[in-house]
C-alpha cells in the first residue's frame, strides 16, 4: 500500500511539472536575447502551461519590475503592463496575437492618465487625452488615424 501511495505521488509531481514551462529569459539593451553574463538591461520569465499560453515577467537588471504580459507562444496576448524603473505604471494595454486590440493607456511618472486609445486588431478607433492637472478629458476622437 506505501508503495502504490508513494507512486500515485510521484506520477501526480511529474505531472504536475510537465504541465508548465518556466524560463529564464535573459536580453541586451536592444532586447536581442543574450546570456547572463551579457545582460545590460533586463531578464525576464516566462511561466506557460501545455497549451503555450502563460505569462512573462519581465525585470530591469537591477531586479525592479518592468513588464508583466499575457503571452501565447512567445506573442502579447491580454492585458500587459508596463512599469518605470521606480516600479510605477507606465503603460496598461490588451493585445489580441501581439497586436493591439482594446484599450491602451499611458500614465505620467507621477500616475496621472496621460491619454487613452481604443484599438481593433492594430487600428486606431479612439483617442483621449486628459488634462495632467484636473485628470479631466480634454478631447476625445472618434476617426481613424
Amino acid at each position: 500500500m506505501k508503495n502504490v501511495v508513494a507512486l500515485l505521488f510521484v506520477l501526480l509531481e511529474l505531472t504536475t511539472y510537465s504541465q508548465t514551462k518556466n524560463d529564464t529569459i535573459w536580453y541586451a539593451a536592444n532586447w536581442q536575447r543574450t546570456t547572463y553574463s551579457k545582460v545590460k538591461a533586463f531578464y525576464g520569465i516566462k511561466d506557460y502551461d501545455e497549451t503555450g499560453r502563460g505569462m512573462a515577467t519581465y525585470y530591469y537588471k537591477n531586479g525592479t519590475l518592468h513588464s508583466r504580459q499575457n503571452e501565447f507562444n512567445d506573442l502579447k496576448d491580454g492585458l500587459c503592463i508596463w512599469y518605470y524603473s521606480d516600479g510605477k505604471k507606465s503603460t496598461e494595454a490588451y493585445y489580441k496575437n501581439d497586436t493591439l486590440h482594446g484599450e491602451l493607456k499611458k500614465y505620467t511618472e507621477l500616475e496621472q492618465l496621460k491619454y487613452m486609445h481604443e484599438y481593433e486588431m492594430g487600428e486606431i478607433l479612439n483617442k483621449t487625452d486628459y488634462n495632467l492637472k484636473t485628470g479631466n478629458p480634454l478631447c476625445a476622437s472618434n476617426r481613424s488615424y
